[in-house]
């Protein structure tokens, strides 16, 4: 009879440290708005401080969409190569042309994040400029790092 509660006392001892080893190891993820959150705020400073290293929230399939605003109202959508938006990118950093980010909010959808803002283009002297912007950020990979999937953004038309 005791080898038995010693066993049971014994297994449940290993079970209960078991359950404490899998809570520990959550996922840094485990609040996905959080995940979200952190990413997105990580996203405005290194474009605020013109970092190349924006480039690496970027998963290697993210799908970019961009609406081209013409001065006469209209916008033509389409869809544009990561690498292409990537130039893009790098270019707006290295003339140090950044962002306001205004109107923020986060909802969940099944397993990703969908962040809305409104991007407002600073323009000295001039009335600033204010689009929409969408981004969809979920875990990837094998270790799971949130990263960017889908950004829908509205740019100038030149």
């Amino acid at each position: 009879m005791q080898r038995t509660l010693h066993l049971i006392r014994q297994r449940f001892g290993l079970l209960l440290a078991g359950l404490l080893v899998c809570a520990m190891a959550t996922p840094a993820w485990a609040d996905p708005v959080e995940e979200a959150k952190r990413l997105f705020e990580q996203y405005i400073e290194l474009e605020k401080n013109g970092d190349p290293s924006l480039m690496n929230l970027y998963s290697e399939t993210a799908s970019i969409k961009i609406y081209k605003a013409h001065k006469d109202g209209s916008r033509i959508r389409e869809s544009v190569p990561l690498e292409q938006y990537k130039e893009m990118l790098r270019s707006k950093l290295a003339a140090s042309q950044h962002y306001v980010y205004s109107e923020i909010s986060y909802s969940i959808f099944e397993n990703t994040v969908k962040i809305k803002a409104k991007r407002i283009k600073p323009n000295a002297g001039k009335k600033d400029e204010a689009y929409s912007h969408l981004m969809t950020v979920e875990p990837a990979g094998e270790a799971g790092d949130w990263c960017i999937t889908k950004e829908t953004a509205t740019v100038e038309a030149e």
